[in-house]
């Protein structure tokens, strides 16, 4: 019985066989280290605050109670060049229970009144000052990101969230 007739043959590194698995050697690496640090990335992140329960109708009717006042817009450029939008303008409480928070929902609108940003934003903080009946405070609202279509009008107010006891 003859012995059947086995030839190896190796392949030198630089060749092209060679140089391709080196090349998907490496971008199999490459996939991993991004995948490692994607997932750590993503698992040290803070947790996302919990969204704003919806306000009760209780609620909703109170803020009929709040008045917004002397609302005006003004702009500057901050220093990266970019223009800040700043609304200011006063909210008074004209009923009979105290204003712990108050989150609204702003819509800007561009010159064919399609809503181009849509912002929510505290006017009451939790960690500020409440808002007793008869009160009034200033607030300022500010904005980075309004696109350059924006109508320049004081934006449509909705309510977000209201703490009042």
């Amino acid at each position: 019985m003859t012995e059947p007739d086995i030839h190896l043959t190796l392949q030198p590194k630089n060749t092209p066989e060679g140089k391709h698995s080196i090349f998907l050697w490496t971008a199999a690496s490459l996939f991993v280290v991004i995948g490692a640090t994607s997932a750590i990335l993503f698992l040290s992140s803070p947790p996302e605050s919990a969204p704003a329960p919806l306000p009760s109708q209780e609620d909703i009717a109170y803020a009929g109670q709040l008045q917004l006042s002397e609302l005006h817009l003004s702009a500057e450029k901050n220093f990266l060049g970019q223009q800040v939008v700043y609304l200011d303008g006063k909210i008074a409480n004209r009923g009979n229970k105290t204003v712990r928070q108050l989150k609204v929902r702003l819509f800007f609108r561009d010159y064919y009144s399609q809503v181009i940003l849509q912002e929510d934003q505290p006017m009451l903080a939790e960690t500020a000052p409440p808002l007793a009946p008869g009160q009034t405070h200033n607030f300022q609202l500010r904005f980075d990101s309004i696109a350059d279509s924006w109508n320049r009008q004081i934006p449509q107010f909705q309510l977000v969230s209201i703490g009042v006891q």
